[in-house]
């Protein structure tokens, strides 16, 4: 795992302030999760130390593993990825439906990359 640097941790605060009922987690460039906001743990029922280090794959639901991959790579191109949907997965099993965005962010100092993914709950219906 590749932790996230001091700057990419206070730009995903800031994202997770300013979005409090959002789901905001960071990746490192090896797909393991660097952080995850208080929300982002709490639906899913992980605490921190059961999140961090764990690659994204495991929070997804395996039918949504390509289209989560391919908007990963749209952020990689792009620098930000289209609107997408997944199913997230509980700790115990479960099932959480999102709509989200993911995006690249360059911590300026270290030229390291990290993938941050930010999303909604959506609506069954």
């Amino acid at each position: 795992m590749t932790p996230a640097t001091p700057a990419i941790i206070e730009l995903a605060k800031r994202t997770a302030g300013q979005h409090p009922s959002d789901l905001v987690a960071v990746y490192a460039m090896d797909q393991t999760c660097s952080w995850a906001s208080p929300t982002h743990l709490t639906i899913l029922g992980y605490s921190e130390n059961e999140m961090l280090g764990r690659p994204w794959k495991e929070f997804v639901a395996p039918e949504d593993h390509a289209h989560a991959s391919l908007a990963g790579d749209d952020a990689l191109l792009h620098g930000r990825s289209i609107d997408f949907s997944i199913s997230a997965v509980t700790k115990t099993g479960g099932r959480v439906a999102l709509r989200g965005q993911a995006w690249i962010s360059i911590d300026q100092n270290t030229h390291m990359g990290f993938l941050f993914f930010q999303a909604s709950r959506r609506s069954s219906g």
